[in-house]
Parts: structure tokens; C-alpha cells; sequence
């Protein structure tokens, strides 16, 4: 296994990723949402998304990437469109499938009108996955692109 890298390196490999124009704050605010995340505090994850700044956004800090997973039945993807239209979030693009009896379902949704905290989507989430049995996992684009870098 190869030694996690410290909060530096991290640093580094984000700016890379993130390109020549990245700023210190958006460099800043995926390392911050990384560690939270890596740590279990769920810090930073809750941002305001009617107040996001314009230089997360252009981290991609205004799409959420969405997977959801479960044993299919009508409704799941009526209640995650449901969930996203209420709080003006608008679906870029979508991929489900049907595997024997298992759905699949992922999803790039736009922020950018949204009226509503990253915190109550995914409590809104985790309260149809409940009520259907099935997973619904959601993660800021900027974060789900730098873990999946490191």
C-alpha cells in the first residue's frame, strides 16, 4: 500500500488538475472538502450552494455527480428527478441501466440555480433511498474529481 500523501502534495495535485487558471481559493476549497472527507468530518460539504463563489465554480463546485444504486422498482428515478427539480438543480446528463433486477442510475447535475444547501440534498436523498431501499450517494464535482486523481 502507498503512504497517503500529506496535505501538500494534495495541494499540488490539484492545482495540476485543475489547471493554469485555478486561483489559491479553488485550489483551497477542494483540499479542504478532500480532507474532510478523507477525515469523516463531512466539513465543507455543506456549502450554501446560492452562495458558491464563482471561483469554485469554475473548479466545478456548481455539478454534483450522483450515483444511484438498488433493486429496481417503479419510482427511483421519478423521486431523484423529483429531488432535483424542487430545488431548481438541473440534470446534465444521465446514464441508467437495468442489470437482471438491479438498477443503476448516475447523473451530472447543474447547481447553478439551485435554492437549496448541498446538506438538505443529500438528507432529501438519503430519505428516498430509505424509503425505496436503495443507495443514493452525491458528491460535488471538484471533489469527486480530485479523489479520483490522488
Amino acid at each position: 500500500m502507498s503512504p497517503r500523501p500529506d496535505s501538500d502534495d494534495i495541494r499540488r495535485r490539484v492545482k495540476r488538475q485543475l489547471g493554469p487558471d485555478a486561483t489559491t481559493e479553488m485550489v483551497e476549497s477542494v483540499v479542504r472538502r478532500v480532507e474532510a472527507l478523507s477525515d469523516g468530518s463531512g466539513e465543507d460539504l455543506s456549502t450554501d450552494l446560492r452562495s458558491m463563489p464563482p471561483e469554485q465554480k469554475d473548479a466545478g463546485g456548481d455539478r454534483l455527480i450522483i450515483a444511484v444504486f438498488g433493486v429496481n422498482q417503479p419510482g427511483i428515478m421519478a423521486g431523484v428527478s423529483q429531488i432535483l427539480s424542487r430545488h431548481r438543480c438541473n440534470i446534465l446528463d444521465i446514464s441508467q441501466k437495468l442489470m437482471q433486477e438491479f438498477f443503476t442510475m448516475i447523473l451530472v447535475v447543474d447547481l447553478t440555480g439551485a435554492d437549496t444547501t448541498f446538506e438538505q440534498l443529500q438528507q432529501d436523498f438519503d430519505k428516498l433511498g430509505n424509503s425505496l431501499g436503495i443507495k443514493i450517494y452525491a458528491q460535488h464535482e471538484d471533489v469527486f474529481r480530485a479523489l479520483n486523481r490522488l
